[in-house]
């Protein structure tokens, strides 16, 4: 993309299909209105270089989950992790959100015993010790 000024790539986020903020960075996905095209841009307010950001974002760790998003209690669930960003291989850490143990393991399978909404939170970990969280709402029917 071309050098904007800061008041108008705060605009161009405003007006963005989708924005993901890392540490100190923020990405902005910007639709052309002349094409089906989307570029993205690193935006930051600081005085850092373009490819420091760069590197920045680069080694941000970024953990993913898959998974069934309800399942009914007594139901074994696939719980699939990956990661991308900071420097493979990564260790991963479940928490389940329901006071059962942790689990270490990439994939996992695991079952609720109440019916309810559960956070469940994944961490990843680097080989450089970096760590990335997400959390996402696993639903849970009675049977």
């Amino acid at each position: 993309m071309i050098a904007l000024s800061k008041g108008l790539k705060l605009a161009i986020i405003f007006m963005s299909v989708g924005i993901v903020v890392g540490i100190g960075v923020t990405f902005a996905l910007v639709k052309s209105t002349v094409s089906n095209e989307i570029q993205q841009d690193l935006v930051g307010d600081s005085q850092v270089s373009n490819d420091e950001l760069l590197r920045i974002a680069k080694e941000h760790v970024r953990p993913g989950i898959s998974h069934k998003i309800t399942l009914v209690a007594g139901e074994e669930g696939v719980f699939v992790a990956d990661g991308s960003g900071g420097y493979r291989p990564y260790q991963f850490q479940w928490d389940f959100g329901d006071g059962t143990p942790t689990s270490s393991l990439q994939n996992v399978t695991h079952s609720y015993t109440s019916a309810g909404e559960y956070e469940v939170k994944l961490t990843a970990i680097d080989s450089k010790g970096t760590q990335g969280v997400i959390s996402v709402m696993q639903s849970v029917v009675a049977p």
